[in-house]
């Protein structure tokens, strides 16, 4: 025979919960405001950035395009000179010689801008060899003036006036 089993004791009723007096809590002690001065803020280290300028182009597009005119007038001068033979021929050598001079700045200024330009980079307007290419682009100006035809320079005072 088995032995039965034995009764569970009842569950004993809780004592009272001790109450604990309402104290106020303390108020805490307002801080003073810290007062942090401004510091700048700091600055990035300056690093030149490799850019390359437009205005250098222009003036060696600009070089080119005078010279590629002048040279135009070459052959418009051997089609009119052979119908009037009224200009004196070192005159029209001269003029010659001045319209293919004006090749130096023309070629000058491409190479110069291809050596001293990464047109790869960034671009900017202006950069430290802009002055050199405007000081070729003013060369071939002169050039150019010096090579015009005297009836072009008629021409224009006729206009003028």
């Amino acid at each position: 025979m088995t032995p039965a089993p034995e009764p569970t004791p009842a569950p004993e009723q809780p004592a009272e919960p001790e109450q604990v007096p309402d104290e106020p809590t303390p108020a805490a002690p307002t801080p003073k405001p810290e007062v942090v001065p401004d510091e700048p803020a700091p600055l990035a280290p300056e690093v030149e950035v490799p850019t390359w300028a437009l205005v250098n182009l222009l003036a060696a597009i600009a070089t080119c395009l005078v010279s590629i005119f002048r040279l135009g007038g070459i052959r418009r001068d051997e089609d009119e000179d052979e119908s009037e033979s009224s200009e004196d021929e070192g005159q029209r050598k001269n003029r010659r010689g001045l319209r293919l001079a004006t090749l130096v700045p023309a070629v000058g200024s491409v190479v110069a801008f291809f050596l001293t330009e990464d047109i790869t980079l960034a671009m900017a307007l202006f950069d430290r060899w802009t002055l050199m290419m405007v000081l070729i682009l003013v060369v071939q100006l002169v050039l150019a003036f010096f090579a015009r035809n005297k009836k072009e320079g008629e021409d224009e005072q006729q206009a003028a006036a």
